[in-house]
């Protein structure tokens, strides 16, 4: 008979346990597919800012091959690189 008892009590503590470590991983899955959607939400900025980039160094090349070579150029570039960062922020 004590038999019993020992083998319900090891039962009792095994659900629980097993119960306790369902939970936990539970919780652990909630917040690994959060942090995953932010990984997502984060590598689209990038790629956005990426083609964005592509697309002013494109119009800063077209009008260099154009009307050559000139520091002015080289520094509106960089004026409209700032203004643009500085409008993304606010």
């Amino acid at each position: 008979m004590p038999e019993l008892i020992h083998a319900d009590i090891f039962f009792l503590v095994t659900t629980i346990v097993t119960i306790i470590i369902g939970l936990a991983l539970l919780i652990a899955i909630v917040y690994l597919i959060q942090i995953l959607r932010d990984l997502k939400h984060i590598s689209r900025k990038i790629k956005e800012e990426g083609e964005e980039a592509i697309e002013d160094f494109r119009q800063w090349r077209t009008e260099v091959r154009t009307e050559g070579f000139n520091f002015s150029h080289f520094f509106t570039f960089f004026r409209k690189l700032l203004k643009k960062n500085k409008s993304r922020k606010n």
